[in-house]
């Protein structure tokens, strides 16, 4: 969600602009919050790519085809939590590749990501891991010579994005 505040400055009308992070309502009662795998506090173990649509935001992560070559999301919980994750990905490949799920260091989950058809085609694989309150990572890292398929976004129910490092806060 986009704001604009107008507030009369010496007479003379200000406008404030604010920027929030998107969110989306799953269920009753949760929110979830979109991390881009191309924005900050995201990080790529390979290229920011475009060369195939259907993704969102300005790109989608390439990764290294590398066994270890990851995608790594900080995110926030504003309690210790049980949280479910969503990885949006596109497998163009043959075959399936495999990764492991890692949660502040720790690996909680091998995972497979299956082909899709098409590196246009995109879908999304959840999991259900406990994260602590604050900041944690969650990294998801390839366990084969054929690295991750290409990661576009990541979907994270409860939690908030923290205060990215090349921008200016309001009173910081």
């Amino acid at each position: 969600m986009n704001r604009s505040v107008k507030a009369p400055v010496a007479g003379a009308p200000a406008v404030l602009l604010t920027t929030s992070v998107t969110t989306y309502a799953i269920g009753a009662s949760a929110a979830t919050t979109r991390y881009e795998a191309e924005n900050a506090p995201a990080t790529c173990d390979g290229t920011i790519d475009t060369n195939h649509a259907g993704f969102s935001g300005s790109g989608f992560c390439n990764t290294s085809n590398t066994t270890g070559a990851a995608v790594e999301f900080t995110v926030s919980a504003s309690t210790a939590e049980s949280a479910t994750l969503q990885l949006a990905f596109a497998n163009g490949g043959s075959g399936s590749r495999s990764a492991d799920v890692l949660v502040n260091g720790a690996r909680v989950q091998s995972t497979s990501f299956a082909t899709t058809g098409a590196w246009s085609a995109w879908t999304r694989q959840t999991w259900t891991v406990q994260l602590r309150e604050g900041s944690n990572t969650v990294r998801v890292a390839a366990t084969n010579a054929g690295g991750l398929p290409n990661v576009d976004y990541y979907l994270g129910a409860g939690m908030t994005q923290p205060p990215r490092p090349d921008i200016s806060y309001a009173g910081q």
